[in-house]
C-alpha cells in the first residue's frame, strides 16, 4: 500500500506561524521624519519639493497632509492601515498597494508607528510565505503522482524524452512534474490557466524572479505596479492549486 507522507498534513499549523511572522511590523519603515509647523503654504510646498517627498505627518497628533504638486490635502482613516499585524499577503492589504504609489502610514492608539511602500515587499521578510507555496506545491505534484500509482510512468516518461534515467520522484525537477502533470491531465486544465496565458510560463517567471530577489517589483521600472499585481496574481493561482491538490489527497487518504 501506498505510503502517505503525513507531515504534509501538518503544513496549516506551520504556515500560520509563517503567516505571524510576514506582517506588516516585520516589513515596514519605523524610522518617520515628522513636521510640526509652516508658517505659510508657500513654505510647506518648498519643503516638499526640496526632499522628493509627497506626504507629511504632524507629530503631536495623527494628521497625515499630502502634496500632489498643486495642492494640500488631509489623508483620510480609509487611507490609513490600522493594523501592524496584518498579514501582508492579505488581498484587501494587497488591493490597497495595488492603486497607486503612495507611501501608507501604519497607526496603533492613535500614533503614527510606521510607513510602508508596496516596495517594500522587496524586503527578505516578505520572501518567506512565497517561498512556502511554492515548496508546498512541487512537494504536493510529487505527492499527488505517487498517491495515483503515476510515479512509474513518470520517470519512465523522462527516460523516454531524455535518456536520462531516474530512479526516485523527488531527484526530478519542478517543471518536469508540472509538464507531466498538464500532459497526463492529472490536474484539471482550468488550474493551468491564468487569464487564458499558459501557467507555465507565468510560474517561471514568478520563480525566477524569487531567485533573484526581485519577488514583487524592480526598483527602478515604469510598470512596476504591474508586476507587483502580476506576480501576485499567480501567487494566488499556486494558493488555490494547492488547496486543490490537498483536498483530491486528503480523498484518496480517507478512502484506504
Amino acid at each position: 500500500m501506498y505510503e502517505f507522507d503525513d507531515n504534509l498534513l501538518k503544513l496549516d499549523n506551520f504556515e500560520e506561524g509563517i503567516k505571524k511572522i510576514s506582517s506588516i511590523k516585520e516589513i515596514m519603515t519605523t524610522e518617520i521624519k515628522y513636521y510640526e509647523s509652516f508658517e505659510s503654504d508657500e513654505e510647506r510646498e518648498q519643503f516638499c519639493k526640496d526632499r522628493k517627498i509627497d506626504s507629511l505627518p504632524l507629530k503631536d497628533k495623527l494628521e497625515i497632509w499630502e502634496y500632489n504638486k498643486k495642492s494640500f490635502r488631509l489623508i483620510n482613516k480609509d487611507e490609513i492601515i490600522d493594523n501592524a499585524d496584518c498579514f501582508i499577503y492579505n488581498d484587501n492589504l494587497i488591493d490597497f498597494f495595488s492603486k497607486d504609489e503612495k507611501v501608507k502610514f501604519i497607526i496603533n492608539n492613535k500614533k503614527i508607528i510606521g510607513l510602508m511602500h508596496f516596495v517594500d515587499y522587496n524586503r527578505k521578510q516578505a520572501y518567506i510565505y512565497p517561498y512556502f507555496k511554492f515548496i508546498e506545491f512541487e512537494s504536493l505534484l510529487r505527492e499527488y503522482i505517487k498517491i495515483i500509482g503515476k510515479e512509474k510512468d513518470y520517470l519512465n516518461n523522462i527516460y523516454k524524452k531524455s535518456g536520462k534515467k531516474v530512479e526516485k520522484i523527488e531527484d526530478t525537477g519542478f517543471i518536469e512534474l508540472l509538464k507531466f502533470c498538464r500532459e497526463n491531465q492529472l490536474i484539471d486544465s482550468e488550474y493551468l490557466i491564468i487569464n487564458n496565458n499558459d501557467f507555465q510560463g507565468k510560474i517561471n517567471f514568478l520563480r525566477n524572479n524569487l531567485m533573484h530577489i526581485k519577488y514583487n517589483t524592480d526598483l527602478i521600472k515604469d510598470d512596476r505596479i504591474e508586476d507587483f499585481n502580476k506576480n501576485n496574481k499567480i501567487l494566488n493561482h499556486i494558493i488555490k492549486i494547492n488547496k486543490k491538490l490537498n483536498k483530491e489527497i486528503n480523498k484518496i487518504i480517507n478512502s484506504f
